[in-house]
């Protein structure tokens, strides 16, 4: 897709857009900038986008999904926070013992071949959305979530046999 064609097709929708995300995010700083990003995403992905049948659909899928992952990740951020700073003392029974299960989650997650391996540390330990994922390795995003639900199911019936 050219220029024109993408700014024909797509920038249309901006106020539209805008409206979305204000409604979800309640800022208007914060609202510019995630339009922002969706027409960079876009944009990045213009050699896929003559595939879409109902360009505003998708455009205002698109827009909603990234809020909604920029709202869960300001959310996760807050409670890492609020937890981090309200840890209880523990036992050193309990410090060894969960260090002896995340040493051995770390051993069984470098058995995984290499894509599980991969989506696993991105998704669980480093805490990407799976859009972000799917622009990382190129993968469709249902996909991802396909193989990080299977691998999720090998690791806790490995853990589960441990027990």
């Amino acid at each position: 897709m050219n220029a024109e064609l993408f700014r024909h097709t797509y920038y249309p929708y901006y106020r539209k857009l805008y409206r979305i995300a204000y409604s979800i995010l309640e800022s208007s700083q914060d609202a510019e900038d995630m339009v922002q990003e969706v027409y960079l995403k876009l944009w990045n992905r213009r050699n896929e986008l003559d595939a879409i049948q109902v360009p505003e659909a998708y455009i205002v899928e698109v827009t909603r999904n990234l809020c909604l992952n920029s709202i869960r990740r300001a959310e996760h951020k807050r409670t890492v926070a609020y937890d981090s700073d309200m840890q209880e003392p523990e036992s050193l029974y309990t410090q060894m013992e969960v260090k002896d299960e995340v040493e051995l989650l770390m051993d069984r997650i470098n058995l995984l071949q290499d894509r599980p391996k991969k989506i696993v540390l991105l998704k669980d330990y480093e805490g990407y959305s799976y859009e972000e994922i799917s622009d990382m390795l190129g993968m469709n995003i249902n996909h991802i979530r396909v193989i990080l639900s299977r691998t999720r199911k090998t690791l806790r019936d490995y853990f589960n046999q441990k027990r």
